[in-house]
């Protein structure tokens, strides 16, 4: 079982939370962290009751320090990360500076830019530190 932190709150956030909380073998804890740690609050007290442990965090990942304040909090095994495109890489490069697993979703978006061949050429540096990253 995995702490996981998922960043970002969408409507994909709705699905992966449920289906974290429905298998008790995927995670031990979950922190939903965004900007409006409101929207995060949400889907804690809707899942209040579950075996897996949610809490909820605000977080602006363009601010490092802060944000790897709350990471050294979190000690997340895992990030999923829900952020706008713009955001994806830097969110990527959290994930490998603190040795957590990665999960992108934002390959909708591989058509608009190089977003996913910039992904592609960090995924060598997750396999040297014996980490995934999708």
């Amino acid at each position: 079982m995995k702490k996981i932190l998922i960043i970002g709150c969408t409507e994909v956030t709705k699905v992966v939370v449920k289906a974290l909380c429905n298998d008790i073998t995927s995670a031990s804890e979950i922190c939903i962290a965004s900007l409006d740690k409101s929207e995060c609050d949400v889907y804690r007290k809707k899942y209040q009751g579950a075996p897996v442990r949610i809490t909820t965090a605000r977080v602006d990942v363009t601010n490092k320090q802060g944000t790897m304040m709350m990471l050294s909090i979190t000690q997340p095994e895992l990030i999923i990360n829900l952020t706008p495109p713009e955001l994806s890489l830097t969110v990527m490069n959290l994930a490998l500076e603190i040795g957590a697993d990665y999960i992108d979703s934002e390959l909708f978006e591989w058509n608009s830019g190089n977003l996913l061949s910039r992904q592609f050429e960090n995924f060598s540096n997750f396999r040297v530190k014996n980490l995934t990253a999708i």
